[in-house]
């Protein structure tokens, strides 16, 4: 199976070699921080782009950070700022999607 994760692009099953956080739901963060903060801290416990570690983050992602990406993404293929797998223009992101990636990765959740 594969799962799609927003702005990390096909992720597809882990291999067995993968050196993978201990827990990607770190329990010292917390959830009310925003949409993404778990999953954030897990990606950056995995070191930013590390696609064999960045797979092992998907179960601190919840549902309404996923569609929160989702739309983070959309708006950055929408508006030019992509150009390949994992190859964004982070300030044509910061111009035209600035509101979804506060109220994914800044705004507590009420």
């Amino acid at each position: 199976g594969a799962a799609y994760v927003p702005y990390h692009g096909f992720l597809l099953c882990q291999g067995e070699g993968a050196t993978c956080p201990e827990e990607p739901v770190n329990p010292l963060v917390d959830p009310n921080d925003s949409l993404c903060a778990q999953y954030m801290d897990c990606i950056d416990r995995c070191g930013g782009l590390n696609i064999a570690c960045n797979n092992c983050c998907t179960p601190a992602m919840n549902p309404d950070c996923m569609l929160c990406l989702q739309g983070v993404l959309g708006c950055a293929v929408q508006n030019g700022c992509a150009s390949g797998f994992a190859n964004f223009d982070l300030e044509c992101v910061a111009e035209h999607c600035a509101e979804g990636y506060v109220r994914c990765f800044v705004d507590e959740v009420e």
